[in-house]
């Protein structure tokens, strides 16, 4: 991100994943391995939430690929 990466990293610095959360059990005991996020830079729901999803696929060990949908309109 370009546009809110100021902001995106602030989040991400500022967020801690719920200890003991019944939801990232679930996640842990699944058979999920990869996540495909369709964003732009100038989306505030992306600035606000991939960094969630980061911390996520970081402690669960998930794949977190990124395409920005404006490059893909064709």
């Amino acid at each position: 991100m370009k546009n809110n990466q100021e902001n995106l990293q602030s989040i991400y610095k500022s967020f801690q994943l719920p200890k003991n959360d019944e939801r990232l059990e679930k996640l842990k005991d699944s058979a999920y391995s990869k996540v495909l996020v369709i964003t732009e830079d100038w989306c505030g729901d992306a600035m606000m939430n991939i960094p969630i999803l980061k911390h996520i696929s970081e402690k669960l060990n998930i794949e977190a690929r990124a395409f920005h949908r404006d490059d893909e309109l064709t």
